[in-house]
This record gives structure tokens, sequence and C-alpha cells, in this order.
């Protein structure tokens, strides 16, 4: 075992390991609180931009297929760049493409959005483990590794709790919610039909 290694492992700062516990695990929240949140989305979605089956099916996948690239992408760009660069990147390409996410104009726009941003959910799982396999000591590393991937569960609850809360009674309660959005992004003829 090389010297690092050896020093790594015999150091114990357990904030540290905490705190890179808890960043992780904040990645991977967003990414399964992400994921699901599109499926309670879609009840706003569907009449606002008249889509179709392959057009929500275009949507839904449009997040999975771009993980699929940033899991490869960034998997290997993380043991040449170093894991906290891509770290931060992986966290940067989420939060921007979700908010361009949430300006898109178009369908076009949405789902090219939605993939972009599914290259930094993809990112985000070899990212993560890695980095929290790099600095936690080997005793520990299974149950760290296992408790970040648990906030991925945390985050699906939360969409769930959202759209609960949102959706009561079908889409009564989120007409106020698409009013206030439409009417800010110019659509005020949309929000109106959506409150009556």
């Amino acid at each position: 075992m090389s010297q690092a290694v050896e020093l790594l492992e015999s150091t114990t700062n357990r904030k540290l390991e905490l705190g890179i516990i808890a960043l992780s695990g904040a990645g991977v929240f967003l990414d399964g609180y992400d994921l699901f949140i599109l499926s309670i989305a879609l009840i706003l979605l569907k009449p606002y931009f008249d889509l179709s089956a392959p057009q929500i099916s275009a949507l839904s996948s449009a997040a999975l297929l771009g993980a699929v690239f940033g899991s490869v992408l960034f998997g290997n760009a993380a043991d040449k760049l170093g894991r906290r660069k891509l770290f931060l990147l992986d966290l940067l390409f989420f939060v921007a493409f979700a908010v361009a996410s949430a300006f898109s104009q178009n369908l076009f726009e949405l789902v090219v959005f939605r993939f972009l941003l599914g290259v930094g959910i993809g990112a985000d799982y070899p990212v993560s483990s890695s980095y929290v396999a790099e600095f936690v000591r080997a005793n520990r590393r299974g149950r760290a590794i296992a408790s970040v991937f648990a906030f991925q569960g945390l985050g699906v609850l939360c969409a769930i709790a959202v759209g609960l809360f949102f959706l009561p009674m079908g889409r009564g309660s989120l007409a106020l919610d698409v009013t206030f959005w439409c009417s800010a992004r110019g659509h005020s003829a949309y929000a109106e039909n959506q409150i009556t």
C-alpha cells in the first residue's frame, strides 16, 4: 500500500467524511427528485405544450438518456481531471439546465435541456460514489456509499410530497401555480384558462 493511502486510512477526520457524504448525498437527492418530479409536472406540461404520447415519451426519456452519456463521459473524466472538479462541474451542470428547463419556450428546448440535465445526473453517480470512496475510511466506506445513494430515495419521497401538496384534488390547487408561472412568462391567456 502506498504512503498516501496508508495516511488517508489512518487519518480520522469524521467532519470531513460527514461533509463529503452530505454533499454527495445532496447531489443524489436532487437526482432522485428531478427524475421523479417530471411525472407530476407532466400533468401541467401535457396541456401547456399540447403533448402527444410520443412527445411525452421523448420528454420523459430525455434525462434518462442524458444520464447514460453523463455517467460514461464524466466517470472516465473524473479519473483524469479529478473528482472534486468534476463533482462541482456536475452540480453546476445540473443547476444550470434545471433552471434552463424552467424557462424553456417550447417542447424542443425542454427536451434538449432535460437531456443536458440528465448528463449532469448521470455524472453524479460515478463521481459521487468515487468521491466518497476516496475520502471515507475503508471500514466505513460501504456504509457511506449506501448512505449517499439512500438520498435518492429521499429525493423521490420529497417529489411525492410536493405532488401530494400541490395536487390534492387533481389539478385544482396546482392551477394557481400554473397561473403565476404562465403569467410571469407572458402567457396570461393560458393562465386564465387554467383557473376557470
